[in-house]
């Protein structure tokens, strides 16, 4: 699971958590998607951004992205912040305001793709 940590000044200010998913994508366009993993500790920030480390990577070879998922302020609710496009890099370090975020909720249960197994393999 990512380690979280406040950081240098930035945008953000509340309470944070974050979730994050094995992706196979090209593009925008995701192919498949793991399960959605965490979440990680809350860290709460006044004016900071955010750290995370220790991002997992893939054992798949065909895994060439994560995708990670935050929380708005002091809420429960996860919503797509961005995609790390690889499969290698393991630390992001966030300073999206709130409406950067997406605009609809990150599924609760990914599962699979209808009739395939693949997104499992990511893992």
């Amino acid at each position: 699971m990512p380690t979280v940590a406040a950081g240098a000044a930035g945008v953000l200010t509340g309470t944070y958590s974050y979730k994050f998913s094995f992706a196979q994508m090209s593009g925008s366009i995701v192919f498949s998607e793991s399960p959605i993993f965490g979440p990680t500790a809350n860290v709460t920030v006044a004016s900071q951004k955010i750290g995370l480390s220790a991002i997992p990577v893939s054992t798949d070879a065909s895994c060439n992205a994560r995708r990670l998922y935050r929380t708005a302020s002091n809420g429960s609710v996860y919503f797509l912040v961005d995609t790390i496009g690889d499969n290698a890099t393991t630390t992001y370090t966030d300073n999206t305001a709130d409406a950067g975020l997406a605009t609809t909720a990150a599924p609760t249960d990914l599962g699979n793709p209808a009739g395939t197994t693949g997104a499992t393999n990511l893992m």
